[in-house]
């Protein structure tokens, strides 16, 4: 599965970052990067079973406490 997994990343390099680096598209490149490296990460979180954050914990949290209070009702 690992390998299947390298396969298409680099795949996906292959295809998208010479048009990138051809026209200096450099802001591009740098979004492409991170977000590229969030998904490698995501992928192999699912893969190996690794603790994934949830991003909205923290609003979750504050929602309810504001429901609870009575200024928020949730039918």
């Amino acid at each position: 599965m690992l390998w299947i997994l390298i396969t298409l990343y680099l795949t996906i390099i292959y295809l998208e970052v010479p048009s990138l680096v051809k026209n200096h598209m450099h802001k591009e490149i740098a979004v492409f990067g991170v977000l590229f490296i969030m998904g490698v990460y995501m992928t192999l979180a699912q893969l190996y079973e690794w603790p994934l954050p949830n991003p909205f914990g923290p609003w979750i949290h504050m929602l309810a406490k504001v429901g609870s209070s009575g200024l928020i009702h949730f039918n």
